[in-house]
């Protein structure tokens, strides 16, 4: 058993030792190759057509992903009802709501301590903490 092992040793030695010779080899051959300058009259003219850098692009409208929400966030410390939060005024405007939650004015989609603003209603504020939604009401705190 000792005889194979000290036999497999050496084959394979022997193969890393023929690897590496051929690899530096190799390497001098293909670095002796010398590159030879053209002159410019032997290369062929290069023509652009008129209308190649004239042509108007068009950006694409951007495309939505089938990706919503990776749900609550695992490496927040906080959970939603160790927060304090305070509705103060909604402003209704007909294509922008806002909300001043804890003295700072949001629109749906921002966030706040954490919290994504799901939805900005006439008389509440729906969040999200990621796993789940809950709505702040006018008046309550």
């Amino acid at each position: 058993m000792r005889d194979k092992k000290i036999i497999i040793l050496a084959v394979l030695s022997i193969a890393a030792v023929l690897s590496l010779v051929h690899g530096i080899f190799k390497a001098n051959v293909t670095a002796k190759k010398e590159f030879v300058a053209l002159p410019a009259a032997s290369l062929p003219k290069l023509e652009l057509s008129p209308g190649l850098f004239t042509k108007e692009f068009q950006l694409r409208p951007r495309q939505k992903t089938l990706f919503s929400s990776w749900g609550r966030n695992p490496f927040s410390l906080h959970n939603s009802a160790d927060r304090d939060f305070s509705l103060s005024g909604i402003f209704q405007d007909q294509d922008n709501p806002s909300a001043i939650i804890n003295e700072k004015i949001v629109v749906a989609g921002d966030k706040i301590e954490g919290c994504h603003v799901s939805a900005i209603k006439e008389k509440s504020v729906i969040l999200n903490d990621g796993s789940n939604d809950f709505e702040l009401r006018l008046g309550e705190d």
